[in-house]
Order: structure tokens, then sequence, then C-alpha cells
């Protein structure tokens, strides 16, 4: 009788077992889930969000062409066109040699005659003359920001220069995609293929390069950052401090990339599974 007893207390310590275990595996493919829904909808957002900026920079290289690159009714459609976007801070006009022709608002027209020809994000929009979103780089407006830009063409085809939207790529995908995760487990950043964190919902994080900041410098981390910006997507852990800086967190991250018109921005969701 005592060997019945302890063969049915062994299968139900087993069944609970297994329980827990079923139990446990279908969070995790509910938070899957819900991690790659976050991904793909922020993806979709930013890509909408970028591709409506470029939408009115080719509209503003458009009225530029027609009533010239420092016409006062061009420049006033310019500022009208930044109030569309509340992260938007300037709008430059740049001519074929990279000097600044017009600058609005007009706290930046100190910035009209500057010549910018030095400058790579420059020197790229003259040379391919196409819409184009910037790596982040130091603006002269003083700032460290994105150029999406659009060239400006005359009525007979001939390059004039082009006109750009500036902004800090933080504020804009926070406004953008923050709804996605508020009040969630989840922790999202955005990283340039340079290993640039252009976004964090740790905020000391934006700014650093991955790469070469020694924060970064944990065991197997790099080897885990090199995937992620060689890969357009995928799926990993790492190891890597808590939001306070206090205790190590091994996590789980799925990643996807966005970006148009040169961008390439790996958006990275994230969740604790363990803390050490």
């Amino acid at each position: 009788m005592r060997s019945v007893y302890a063969c049915l207390l062994a299968l139900l310590v087993l069944a609970v077992i297994i329980g827990g275990c079923l139990e446990e595996e279908d969070h995790a493919t509910e938070y899957q889930e819900e991690m790659n829904f976050i991904l793909h909808r922020s993806i979709t957002l930013i890509n909408d969000e970028l591709t409506g900026i470029s939408q009115v920079t080719d509209e503003n290289a458009m009225v530029l062409s027609i009533l010239g690159l420092d016409n006062t009714d061009a420049l006033d459609s310019l500022k009208q066109s930044l109030q569309k976007y509340p992260y938007a801070r300037s709008s430059l006009v740049i001519d074929a040699d990279g000097v600044v022709i017009a600058a609005v608002p007009e706290k930046y027209t100190d910035t009209v005659g500057l010549d910018l020809s030095y400058q790579p994000a420059v020197e790229r929009a003259n040379t391919e003359q196409q819409q184009i979103v910037s790596d982040v780089f130091w603006l002269v407006e003083g700032f460290y920001g994105i150029s999406q830009s659009s060239p400006i063409f005359s009525r007979d085809g001939q390059y004039l220069g082009y006109t750009d939207i500036t902004y800090q790529p933080e504020v804009m995908i926070e406004q953008v995609i923050t709804p996605l995760f508020a009040n969630t487990p989840y922790d999202v950043w955005v990283v340039e293929t340079n290993g640039r964190v252009i976004y964090d919902t740790t905020p000391e994080e934006i700014g650093r390069n991955l790469f070469s900041d020694p924060v970064y410098q944990l065991p197997g981390l790099q080897e885990v950052f090199f995937h992620i910006v060689s890969e357009t997507s995928g799926k990993t852990e790492y190891t890597f401090w808590d939001r306070n800086w206090q205790h190590l967190e091994t996590k789980t991250a799925v990643w996807g990339t966005a970006g148009v018109y040169g961008a390439e921005w790996r958006i990275v969701i994230t969740r604790v599974i363990r803390r050490k």
C-alpha cells in the first residue's frame, strides 16, 4: 500500500512540476508575442513618421525651386512646415556648394553664409542629390541631431542644393512609440549601425556608443551588439545593468530595422528574465 501511495505522491509532484513548466512556457510565449507586436508596430510608426517628413521636405523643395532659395514666401512655407512636427528644430536651405542660403526659425539666421561643405552629411546630400535621412551628427544649430533632406532642382533640371528638417531622434522616437510600451515590462532602445544609441528608455544611454563606451565592455556583450548591428532582425539574450545601474540582469531581446532614405536603425525590445 505504501508503495502505491509513494507512486501517487510522485505522480502528483510530477504533475505540479509539469504544470508549472507549462505555465511558465505559456507566459514566455505571451511575452514573446507582445514583444514582437511592439517591435513591428514601432517599426511601422517610425517609418511612417520618417516618410511623412520627407514628403514635407519634398514640398518645401518644390516651393523653393519655384520662388527662389531665399524667397520670403518660401521661407514662410518652411516655418509652417516645422509647426507640423513638435520635435522639429530647424530648416535650412543649403546650396550646391554647401553654403547656407537661408534658415528658419529666426534664431538660426546666424548660420546664413556659413560654408558647411566640410560636413560629411552636407557633402553626402550634395553628392547623392536625393532624399536622405542622415546619421546623427553635431549640427551648427548647436545640438546632435538628424538632417532629413530633399534636393532642390530648377525647372530645367539643374541641381540647386537641398533643404532639410532637423530634429533630435530621441525626441521624435519617444513621441511616436512611447504609447506602445508605457506601463509594460519592456524596454526599448534604438541604435545606428555604427553603434550610436539614438534612443533608450534609460536616458543616460542616449548618445553613447555600444562599441567604444567603457560601460558596454561586459563579458559577451560586444559579440551580442555586433550581432544586432550586423543582422536586420533577430532574437538574443544578454546581461547588462538595470535602469538604476545597481544590479546585473539577464534580458531577452528581439530586434528589427526601421529607416527610409538611407537610415538603418535597429529597434530593440527587451525584457528582464533573470536578476542576479
